[in-house]
C-alpha cells in the first residue's frame, strides 16, 4: 500500500484555512491528477461534546452559523486543549493516524494544525511524516487601503500560532476576496504547493 502524504494547514481563526484546503485540493487534481482529501484533528472533537454544547447552548457543532461557533469557541479549544495537554500533544493526531488507515486517497490535508509546544505536538507530527506545512494569514482593506489583518481570537491562538509559523514550509498572506478571485489571485502559489507535494508523494513510495 502507497504511503501517503499529510499537508497541514495552519492560521488563525477565519484566517481562510479551510479555503487553502479546497484551493489545494483542486490544484492537486487538475495539475496532476492526485486526488486529496480532507480530514481535520477537531472532526472528532466536535463529535464528542456535540450533545454537552447542544445542551448547554442549544446549538448544534456540526450545523452551526459562524455567530454560533464564536459562542461556543471557548468550550471547543477547553476541551481539546485538555486532552491534547493530558497526552502531550498527541491525542488528536493519534486519532486521526488511525484513520488515514482507511482512506483511499494519496494526500490528505489537515486544515487545523495549531500547536508546536511538546516534543510530538501537532506540527512535529506533520514532519515526522515527512509532510508539509502551509502557515496563512489573512488581511481585508481599510478606508485608505491599509491592510487590516484577522487577529487570533484568543491568547490561546496568539501564544501558539507564532510558533507554529515559524516551522510551515510554506506562508501565505492573502486578501479577503471570494473564492473565484482567490483561485485567480493565488492559484500559482498552490500549483508550486501541489508541485511540491507531487515530487515528494513520488519520494515517499520509490
Amino acid at each position: 500500500m502507497n504511503k501517503k502524504l499529510i499537508i497541514g494547514i495552519s492560521g488563525v481563526a477565519t484566517s481562510g484555512k479551510d479555503t487553502c484546503c479546497k484551493l489545494l485540493i483542486e490544484s492537486l487534481y487538475e495539475k496532476f491528477g492526485i486526488t486529496a482529501s480532507r480530514i481535520a484533528l477537531a472532526d472528532q472533537l466536535k463529535v464528542e461534546i456535540r450533545d454537552e454544547l447542544i445542551s448547554k447552548f442549544g446549538i448544534d457543532v456540526l450545523n452551526c452559523t459562524p455567530q454560533e461557533k464564536e459562542t461556543i469557541r471557548p468550550s471547543l479549544v477547553a476541551y481539546g486543549k485538555l486532552l491534547r495537554e493530558s497526552s502531550e500533544g498527541t491525542h488528536w493526531t493519534s486519532v486521526v493516524q488511525k484513520k488515514l488507515e482507511s482512506m483511499t486517497e494519496t494526500v490528505i490535508i489537515v486544515p487545523d494544525i495549531r500547536y508546536n509546544h511538546y516534543l510530538n505536538d501537532e506540527v512535529k507530527w506533520i514532519h515526522q511524516n515527512n509532510g508539509l506545512l502551509l502557515h496563512v494569514a489573512r488581511y481585508s482593506r481599510g478606508e485608505n487601503g491599509e491592510k487590516l489583518w484577522v487577529m487570533p481570537p484568543n491568547e490561546d491562538e496568539r501564544i501558539h500560532d507564532p510558533l507554529v509559523r515559524a516551522d510551515a514550509d510554506f506562508s501565505l498572506s492573502w486578501e479577503t476576496l471570494d473564492f473565484a478571485a482567490l483561485k485567480s489571485q493565488y492559484g500559482g502559489f498552490f500549483d508550486t504547493i501541489a508541485s511540491v507535494a507531487s515530487y515528494e508523494y513520488a519520494n515517499l513510495n520509490r
